[in-house]
Parts: C-alpha cells; sequence; structure tokens
C-alpha cells in the first residue's frame, strides 16, 4: 500500500491570511476603478475586503479613506442605510 502525502485545506475557522499594505492598496484601487466603470456591486465587495485589511493592519486612516469609498458606492446604489453605516462606522474611534 502507499500512501500519498496530502495537502490538507485549514478549516474555515482559521483565520485568514494576512495581506500586505501593498495588497490592501491594490484592492482598494480596484474596487475606486470598479465604481468609476459603474460596477457598484463588484466595487462594494472589493472595498469591502480593503476595509477588513486595513483593520487588520490597524491602518485607520486608509480603512476610513476606503470606508468613505464603500458610504459612496452604496450611495450610488441607493442603499442609503448601508451608506449610513459605512459613514458611522469610518467615524468611531
Amino acid at each position: 500500500m502507499v500512501i500519498s502525502p496530502s495537502f490538507a485545506t485549514p478549516p474555515s475557522s482559521y483565520p485568514p491570511q494576512a495581506i500586505s499594505q501593498a495588497e490592501s492598496q491594490t484592492l482598494e484601487q480596484q474596487g475606486r476603478s470598479l465604481y468609476d466603470a459603474g460596477r457598484f456591486t463588484e466595487a462594494i465587495a472589493v472595498l469591502q475586503q480593503a476595509i477588513q485589511a486595513y483593520q487588520q493592519q490597524g491602518d485607520a486612516v486608509q480603512q476610513a479613506i476606503a470606508l468613505s469609498n464603500l458610504a459612496l458606492t452604496y450611495h450610488q446604489l441607493g442603499n442609503w442605510t448601508q451608506a449610513n453605516e459605512a459613514n458611522r462606522t469610518m467615524r468611531q474611534p
């Protein structure tokens, strides 16, 4: 009997891999490009990833900028509740 090595995937309860500052900035830029192209739903998903990454990095300034962009994106879709929530989150210390 031959046993081949198996590569186990970590369970989903493991924390996500840390994203570098450069990757976070790339995500944010990608979100802005999607916004400019009118692809608002896609922009929201990418901006949320950037926000989470900035939060993990402890970069409150970049997180606030990304939250502001997220609020503008929700505004474009007429999602006032989510836009206001993003603005409130941005203002929290």
